[in-house]
């Protein structure tokens, strides 16, 4: 056993006596009953100081001389051992550990303890804070040289102390991310490889570590949750342009899912588990469907499979939203991961529209505008509620405006200029389907204010030919093909993404430049991409078309010529 002696002075005197009398030592009798016996047997102690100012100061380590208990005092002389490398405040703290109390208050100035039990959870304690101020700093290497002194870790202690395990997880979680563009920084594909497995390296480390602390308390949500997540960042950087390509995505997807599923199940009131796992069901999941299943066959397959995803995705998303409105003020921690799952979910309702509606065939066919699509409207007018919402909740100027077309501007969680590209597009799919000249108007707008919009410095290289693109459109549907081309037939020269050169081909077919319209999809078809089905249907028009045509002019040539033998 050994003492824990807290002093209130601010230096400590060689060859001294310590003493309690009155209250304190009351206090000291009572809280050490159960030891008080052992007195006579304990021939050392800690002493730490107890005001604020002094928490950094290093504690010492003491010779017990002699010691005395009367019924009225205690006195202890003693004589100075050494200072030790531990700080106040990592003293007291291990006595709220030890003692498993909130308040330090409730301790005496002098208590007895375990000697092997303490010093163990003071060593524990003096590593935690160590972690959190380089974790404060971003040290992650230093973190990580700590950690490696506990190697082989199954053999040292810290393998069953899962709140050090995931401080370490942390560190190594950070080691492990991966996400620059790989292609730019490395000429050398040796150079490459060896940072693809330095970085796969600590990312199997962090999935040992945050494992292993899911064995030590499997009813922990949060582990859950840290380990979802390093599948959650795996899945980014697997599907990040120019990123790495040494992982199986499928197996990341499932393992991310099931893991948020138990955090959900354990803490359903998590809000960063629903996004992430809306996030997965709506953005990745979908987009590998596609990739997987490319074949026209398989479109009414893959339209049910992306439709499910869809739906699932909305639940995870409104269940957030219903979340953080519980209690605002609470929750504002969060409040980012709130409005980006608004702006997801009038996403999601875009997709869910898109799942029920061909929009090109709408286009390629004038005759199809206005038709009865009552559920699939439905998504667009829930679309057009949740990012009004999502604008309104991301403005925080002082400025009270009551115009959604000044608040969408702000670039703040989210940027100015997808939120107004978003409310275009909605209301440009509500205009075709309700062929509601007011749509076509607030879809101008917002597009056009879209394209004012400047970028924030981090996506300052970004460029805005999605919104040409619909903007483009937006002129098809009002029979101006001329002006589509015009907007992207200079950019097509440069190089135009496949879904801008989708719509500037028919841009072409309605100008009735069909040559112009064959050659992009001629292109197009010799490369494997998600819109080769689009291309494919565009061509069998575009065919038809020309069938019609040369018909025709088959028809007039042999008028032609029969008039011309007549005279």
């Amino acid at each position: 056993m050994i003492f824990i002696i807290a002093t209130s002075n601010t230096s400590l005197n060689d060859n001294s006596n310590l003493y309690w009398g009155k209250e304190y030592f009351k206090k000291i009798l009572q809280f050490n009953k159960d030891n008080i016996n052992e007195l006579s047997n304990i021939n050392s102690a800690i002493v730490y100081f107890t005001k604020a100012q002094n928490k950094d100061n290093l504690a010492y380590k003491l010779n017990i001389l002699s010691s005395k208990l009367t019924d009225n005092y205690l006195l202890i002389n003693y004589k100075i051992d050494r200072q030790l490398e531990f700080k106040s405040y990592h003293i007291r703290n291990s006595l709220k550990r030890y003692f498993e109390i909130h308040d330090i208050s409730s301790i005496p100035f002098c208590t007895i303890v375990d000697e092997n039990k303490f010093i163990e959870i003071l060593s524990d304690i003096r590593i935690q804070t160590e972690l959190d101020i380089l974790i404060q700093k971003n040290n992650w290497s230093a973190i990580y040289e700590i950690l490696k002194n506990y190697f082989p870790l199954e053999k040292s202690y810290i393998w069953n102390d899962p709140t050090l395990l995931n401080k370490f997880s942390f560190a190594t979680a950070k080691l492990a991310e991966c996400t620059v563009n790989l292609k730019k920084m490395f000429q050398d594909k040796k150079d490459k490889n060896k940072f693809i497995e330095e970085k796969r390296y600590y990312r199997n480390l962090t999935l040992k570590l945050r494992t292993r602390c899911i064995e030590l308390e499997p009813h922990n949500a949060a582990f859950y949750s840290s380990l979802a997540y390093s599948y959650y960042q795996s899945i980014n950087e697997l599907t990040r342009p120019n990123g790495r390509k040494d992982g199986k995505i499928i197996d990341e997807i499932n393992n991310a899912l099931n893991l948020l599923d138990k955090a959900i199940e354990l803490n359903p009131t998590n809000i960063k588990d629903y996004y992430r796992k809306g996030i997965i069901l709506s953005e990745i999941m979908t987009k590998q469907t596609l990739f997987v299943n490319n074949e026209q066959k398989q479109y009414n397959e893959i339209k049910m499979t992306t439709y499910d995803l869809l739906k699932k995705s909305e639940l995870s998303f409104k269940q957030l939203i219903k979340n953080y409105e519980r209690d605002p003020e609470q929750n504002k921690i969060h409040k980012k991961y709130y409005i980006k799952a608004l702006y997801h979910l009038a996403l999601t309702y875009i997709k869910l529209f898109r799942n029920k509606i061909k929009v090109e065939d709408l286009i390629i066919d004038d005759n199809e505008h206005g038709l009865n699509y009552a559920e699939p409207i439905n998504y667009l007018e829930l679309a057009d509620k949740t990012i009004n919402k999502c604008i309104i909740a991301d403005y925080n100027r002082n400025e009270n405006s009551k115009n959604l077309l000044d608040l969408v501007e702000q670039n703040n969680y989210l940027c100015g200029a997808y939120k107004a590209y978003i409310k275009g597009v909605i209301n440009l799919y509500l205009y075709i389907t309700k062929k509601d000249d007011k749509y076509k108007n607030i879809s101008y707008e917002y597009l056009m204010r879209a394209n004012e919009i400047r970028f924030p410095e981090e996506l300052k290289r970004q460029n805005k030919i999605f919104i040409l693109d619909k903007l483009a459109t937006l002129n098809l549907l009002e029979k101006k093909s001329a002006a589509a081309i015009k907007i992207l037939e200079p950019i097509y020269k440069r190089g135009l993404p496949d879904y801008a050169q989708y719509t500037l081909a028919l841009a072409y077919y309605k100008n009735n430049q069909l040559d112009n319209a064959l050659n992009i999809i001629e292109e197009q078809l010799k490369k494997e991409n998600t819109l080769k089905n689009k291309f494919e249907r565009l061509k069998r028009v575009l065919e038809s078309r020309l069938e019609k045509k040369n018909i025709l002019d088959n028809h007039y040539t042999r008028y032609i010529n029969i008039e011309s033998k007549k005279h």
